[in-house]
């Protein structure tokens, strides 16, 4: 359908925002899908579209989706470029709400770049961002990110309250894909601080939470192939 919409955009005279608007929106399958070169080339085509026409806010989110796509991609430099670009406009036009997503995914190249420091603090600061956003369900992915981090630099004590706190929130919110992160996570700092048992116990409750996942996935791929 969005190829149809796009062909039909691409036919005849439209506001210029429409065919970016579609190709971006292919992008997003095609990440979805985790094909993510093809989700970067339909989001560089947008891109074009949207600096050709200096709309700024076309060109801080896609530049941030091109971002994420290259942090998927495991290209970190690149991922840093874009979501740096995309921060910047967002500031500039004062959209705040979205700098910590920046701030986030700037952080996890950064991380896999060994840069810990620098990562951890733009960790700190998304998450105070996201508190004052009351947006727990970001919040709690930087939490994790954070924590694991701090392994990295050897600071399981920090590691462990970060861990905890995610693990809180994801239990009481119900995310399911956090909490089984977080008990991995927890399972490494206390194999860090020499409690085997604990790392044991939280190997456990990683190892049976990543198969509960497994069987609620296939149980709702059955319901779906039902409907």
């Amino acid at each position: 359908h969005y190829f149809k919409s796009l062909k039909i955009y691409e036919a005849q005279p439209v506001p210029f925002d429409k065919v970016p608007m579609v190709l971006s929106n292919i992008g997003i399958v095609y990440k979805k899908q985790k094909d993510f070169n093809k989700a970067l080339n339909y989001y560089k085509k947008a891109l074009k579209i949207y600096n050709d026409n200096q709309y700024d806010f076309g060109i801080a989110v896609t530049s941030g989706n091109i971002g994420l796509v290259h942090l998927n991609l495991q290209t970190f430099d690149s991922a840093i470029v874009y979501s740096n670009k995309a921060k910047n406009i967002y500031l500039r036009l004062g959209y705040h709400r979205y700098i910590p997503y920046m701030l986030q995914n700037i952080a996890g190249a950064k991380d896999s770049l060994n840069l810990t420091q620098e990562s951890q603090s733009l960790y700190k600061e998304a998450i105070k961002l996201f508190k004052e956003e009351d947006n727990l369900y970001e919040l709690t992915n930087s939490q994790l990110g954070l924590a694991s981090s701090l392994i990295a630099s050897k600071e399981f004590n920090q590691a462990n309250d970060y861990s905890k706190k995610a693990l809180d929130i994801s239990l009481n919110q119900g995310f399911k894909e956090f909490e089984i992160k977080a008990y991995n996570i927890l399972s490494r700092v206390y194999h860090g601080l020499g409690d085997f048992k604990n790392a044991y116990y939280y190997s456990e409750k990683h190892a049976a939470g990543k198969d509960r996942l497994f069987e609620d996935s296939k149980t709702q791929l059955i319901f779906d192939l039902d409907k």
